[in-house]
């Protein structure tokens, strides 16, 4: 495996397993390592202002990162190519000279760029097709594959550079799972079970616009997507929130016959925003207000 390095390219992306599908389709396609930074759309102001020489690069990529809107005034150059794949017909509205924005609507950034760059990849094997698979079923919350979530808790335990170290691990695709892999999957897994049932859960009827919905809240550190999947499950709630006291975020998800847009919801009560199944945002007034009308159930 090459080790030489791209001076000229940069990207910026999310810390989950579709941002590390974002990085493995631009590595496949460049075909050499570059530069790059996992960051999240609250730090991603400070991390690309921090990136010195910045006009130097021939491209700086930002994929899987909702922060067109509230960074166009940084971001309107020419070597700049942003891609994300979530409500992005804003993006049409916003006035911009210089910047490549390549966004349109998928399941997942990764498989977003797998099809604008699949004339610059070389020919997948079914073995990297299978993993670009996962990832698109895992970031889209579709979970049809078994393996899809498996692949998320895996890549929650791999340490250092996240990015570099799971393309090495997967540079020829995926094909299972080793034992020591399978182990610390497991790990995570009775780790989530373990947090979910120590968790005291609170649930109420809640008037959203002119819609009743069931809303199940709990405070929670660790893993918010499957912890509130889990609560929508077994208490049939229509939304739930993870809410985390010590960073004071609070992480949506929403039961997929809900019809209300956490997106909305998360930007008009949470300070935040998001898409209309996934969303997050903080500890806000209107929200402690909300839970004044949630009982305790466990």
């Amino acid at each position: 495996m090459s080790q030489s390095l791209r001076e000229d390219i940069y990207l910026f992306t999310d810390q989950d397993l579709d941002g590390a599908g974002c990085y493995y389709i631009l590595r496949k396609a460049i075909g050499k390592n570059f530069k790059h930074t996992l960051t999240s759309e609250k730090n991603f102001r400070s991390a690309f202002l921090s990136l010195e020489n910045r006009d130097q690069y021939k491209k700086i990529y930002i994929c899987d990162l909702s922060v067109l809107e509230s960074n166009l005034d940084i971001l309107d150059s020419n070597n700049i190519v942003y891609i994300n794949h979530r409500n992005t017909v804003k993006y049409n509205n916003l006035s911009y000279k210089n910047l490549r924005q390549e966004s349109s609507d998928s399941p997942s950034c990764t498989l977003l760029l797998y099809k604008k760059l699949k004339e610059k990849l070389p020919e997948f094997t079914k073995e990297e097709k299978i993993l670009i698979t996962l990832i698109n079923d895992y970031d889209s919350y579709e979970l049809k594959l078994l393996d899809s979530l498996k692949l998320h808790y895996y890549y929650c335990t791999i340490e250092g550079d996240k990015l570099e170290r799971f393309y090495n691990i997967f540079e020829t695709g995926f094909k299972g799972f080793t034992e020591i892999q399978k182990n610390k999957i497991q790990n995570i897994e009775d780790k989530i079970e373990s947090t979910f049932n120590s968790l005291k859960i609170f649930k109420g009827d809640i008037k959203i616009g002119d819609k009743l919905v069931t809303m199940c809240s709990t405070f929670n550190n660790t893993f918010p997507s499957e912890i509130c999947d889990r609560i929508i499950r077994k208490f049939n709630a229509d939304i739930a929130l993870s809410v985390n006291l010590n960073t004071s975020h609070v992480s949506l998800r929403k039961n997929k016959s809900c019809t209300i847009n956490l997106g909305n919801l998360a930007k008009k009560i949470f300070d935040g925003g998001g898409d209309d199944c996934v969303a997050g945002g903080k500890i806000t007034k209107p929200f402690l207000e909300l839970t004044k009308l949630l009982y305790p159930v466990t």
